[in-house]
């Protein structure tokens, strides 16, 4: 499956499963997943995602330095394992659930860091919306990362937050 962002809305293999909002790619954003509203927003220790006022989702960096984070939600732990070089290279990032890897995050986009997730198999679509918004924030907390987004129905600003 391939989750992307086009317009407003996230698609996977083409079938819109979220819509987004013109402030999708902002410090929180408002989320609507197949009927289901979602809050996404920097919590005190990460990211979070909630539901009815509920976290649903977090995110947690591992440390200052550290290449991985982790996330918990309905499907339980997954771990994002950066794989470019942090201060080079745009943001890449493995996805691995129990030791095995489950799908990857990477720019999608001639010009601008647009993140792309290709999953085989392990989070919900709400999970996978999460991660294309949170693969973002991390790319825009990056030294030197001031990247403007636009899009037709909807885009935001890259600044950084």
């Amino acid at each position: 499956m391939r989750y992307r962002w086009d317009a407003g809305a996230v698609e996977v293999d083409g079938e819109e499963v979220a819509r987004t909002g013109a402030r999708f790619w902002s410090e929180s954003a408002e989320v609507e997943v197949l009927g289901e509203d979602w809050a996404f927003q920097h919590g005190p220790s990460g990211l979070a995602a909630a539901r009815d006022g509920e976290v649903a989702i977090a995110l947690e960096r591992g440390g200052l330095l550290a290449s991985r984070w982790r996330m918990e939600g309905p499907s339980g732990a997954t771990e994002l394992v950066r794989t470019t070089n942090w201060l080079l290279g745009a943001l890449c990032l493995d996805l691995e659930q129990r030791g095995t890897r489950i799908g990857s995050v990477a720019p999608a986009g001639p010009w601008r860091y647009r993140p792309e997730l290709a999953l085989e198999a392990g989070l919900t679509h709400a999970e996978a919306v999460f991660v294309l918004w949170a693969a973002y924030r991390m790319e825009m907390r990056r030294p030197g990362s001031r990247i403007a987004m636009s899009g037709y129905g909807g885009g935001a600003s890259g600044a950084v937050g």
